[in-house]
């Protein structure tokens, strides 16, 4: 499944202090959905949402943390988030605040719907990403989730309300480590619906994040700011570029990874590339040879490391690249470049 949808890139403002936290480079974890290492120099920014998991999912590998979902919603601010996020600072009961929530949400994000619903007693807000893989989405839902309870909690003044959280997907560390992280009845249900209840009763509880001098909200924002992540060729011919060393060295290049992190079918993305008169395995072949020649120049870059830093999974399988590129075997490169000869004649022929 190849999600298409756009969002904000506001939805994970938390993620630099969660890197820095975590002793991960946040820059590092960015490259990974193709995004610069500023990109958070603009928050309203709007980005595919198979980007923002990308993303995730590399913090939590980088971070050993399986739960970064949860991390990231302990630093979020509801400043942060826009018309969304400043719903909270708006509504005079919790009941007018998550209505406004559900009212604002396709300025944050689009490709959700959001439902409420009381069953006697109980009260249950729905979040459902259309065009999502649950697993793919696995850590944005949790931080969703998390961002939520804490938000409740916060707006009822009862951090000790009781709530229950289903989620889409399999869990995968202990029960206890989700509850103990939630503080409240978690449960994991197949499909792509996100599910929080509560007590109904706090849905007419005084807000009390609700300012006196409360934000403006206006709904015509949502239709007059544009929403459209389409990338132009030179836009995602530096996507490519940026994701190629990370993925490498996570052993994902491939055309199948790349294309579901921009959010294209591998098909899409070959026809996208045809258009430039490349193909996706040119570019990769011409990646490959700039930093190789690079690599190998430094003080640290032995054949096998240069492979492995590259992608390759047998180092033979380099040195033959690098015949078909330079003439000459890596070795015989660096020797040559050691006793300042040109080795480079077949790149200066090529014109790459």
């Amino acid at each position: 499944m190849y999600d298409r949808n756009s969002v904000r890139l506001s939805l994970i403002h938390a993620l630099p202090a969660a890197a820095e936290a975590s002793g991960v480079s946040s820059m590092q974890v960015l490259s990974l959905g193709g995004l610069e290492a500023d990109a958070f120099s603009d928050c309203d920014r709007v980005v595919r949402r198979s980007q923002i998991y990308a993303v995730m999912q590399g913090l939590a590998r980088k971070s050993g943390d399986a739960t970064i979902g949860f991390r990231m919603a302990d630093a979020s601010s509801p400043d942060m988030l826009g018309l969304f996020g400043r719903s909270m600072l708006v509504g005079r009961t919790l009941r007018e605040v998550l209505a406004l929530k559900r009212r604002h949400m396709p300025w944050l994000q689009r490709g959700t719907s959001i439902s409420m619903a009381t069953f006697g007693l109980k009260f249950q807000w729905t979040h459902r990403m259309h065009g999502s893989d649950p697993g793919e989405a696995r850590f944005l839902n949790e931080g969703i989730a998390a961002f939520m309870v804490k938000s409740v909690r916060a707006m009822s003044g009862d951090e000790a309300a009781r709530l229950h959280v289903i989620l889409p997907h399999r869990p995968i560390v202990p029960l206890s480590r989700y509850e103990e992280a939630l503080r409240c009845a978690v449960s994991f249900v197949p499909g792509n619906e996100l599910v929080i209840r509560f007590d109904a009763n706090l849905l007419e509880r005084r807000n009390m994040l609700c300012r006196d001098n409360r934000p403006e909200l206006d709904p015509a924002r949502i239709a007059a700011v544009p929403f459209d992540c389409g990338l132009t060729d030179a836009d995602l011919l530096q996507c490519l570029l940026r994701m190629f060393e990370v993925a490498a060295l996570m052993g994902r290049l491939t055309l199948r990874d790349t294309a579901r992190t921009l959010g294209f079918s591998p098909r899409s993305l070959q026809r996208r590339l045809a258009g430039l008169d490349a193909t996706f395995e040119e570019i990769v072949d011409q990646w490959r040879h700039r930093q190789a020649l690079d690599w190998l120049d430094g003080q640290d870059g032995g054949t096998e490391k240069v492979a492995a830093r590259l992608g390759y999974t047998d180092a033979s399988h380099f040195i033959r690249a690098f015949r078909r590129w330079q003439g000459v075997s890596p070795t015989d490169f660096r020797r040559a470049r050691a006793r300042g000869a040109p080795a480079d004649h077949n790149l200066a022929r090529n014109g790459n």
